[in-house]
């Protein structure tokens, strides 16, 4: 359909305007054909590419836009866009979903929807299991491995939300400052029981892997037991 718009002559030679919301949904077939018109652009042709996380775009696409980087919401307009649309009657879950969410309210949506932020101290847990494949760890993988490409893709950036929160805790940056929730401080203290090379490691194999997940459709419950396999050599 994409093609077809994009290759239709309009009234009066009047410019077209495209937009793709969310960009990073797009499949490796998708994305390919994505690529080929943006390597033919047509004159007085406009696309806009929403993306809420640049890596899960393929690098040949990225090269080829502009980027325009827009600063989310402050906690009150945050807590005011969604306080009819949520079940939330305490601050302190807003301030963590607010915080979980970066201040974008459709990721606050999804996060609340599917009851992904419920996960958040079991993932914790898991980061810390002396064993990689303890029952602890295959119970949250066979349960996670159920969701579907759009839900896990919450997950998964949920877990890179917290990697990247205990390797900047690793470095010495005090996060506390930029955050709100009292939830967050247990980073500090599961920072203590996880090296920055089992960090990095994790949070490698995610960036690597993800998106070939989601193109070949792989195993869903295997990648997470992978993820959870990868230790400090």
């Amino acid at each position: 359909k994409l093609n077809n718009f994009f290759y239709e002559t309009t009234f009066d030679d009047l410019p077209k305007f495209i937009i793709i919301d969310s960009a990073d949904d797009l499949n490796i077939n998708a994305s390919n054909s994505l690529l080929k018109i943006l390597e033919e652009p047509k004159n007085k042709t406009y696309i806009f590419l929403i993306s809420h996380q640049l890596s899960s775009l393929l690098p040949t696409i990225r090269s080829r836009c502009l980027k325009f980087i827009f600063k989310n919401h402050n906690f009150e307009t945050f807590k005011m866009i969604l306080n009819d649309k949520i079940d939330i009657d305490n601050e302190e879950s807003f301030k963590f979903l607010f915080d979980l969410s970066n201040g974008a309210p459709g990721i606050a949506l999804k996060l609340q929807d599917e009851e992904i932020y419920h996960l958040y101290d079991d993932i914790l847990n898991s980061l810390i299991e002396n064993e990689p494949l303890s029952k602890h760890n295959v119970d949250l993988s066979s349960k996670v491995s159920k969701f579907d490409n759009d839900k896990f893709k919450i997950f998964l950036s949920l877990l890179k939300f917290i990697l990247i929160n205990l390797n900047k805790i690793k470095l010495g940056i005090n996060i506390f400052e930029q955050y709100l929730s009292k939830n967050l401080v247990l980073l500090e203290d599961i920072s203590k029981k996880i090296s920055k090379t089992a960090i990095f490691q994790k949070l490698e194999y995610l960036i690597k892997n993800e998106n070939d997940l989601f193109a070949y459709n792989l195993d869903k419950n295997y990648f997470i037991l992978n993820f959870f396999a990868q230790e400090e050599n």
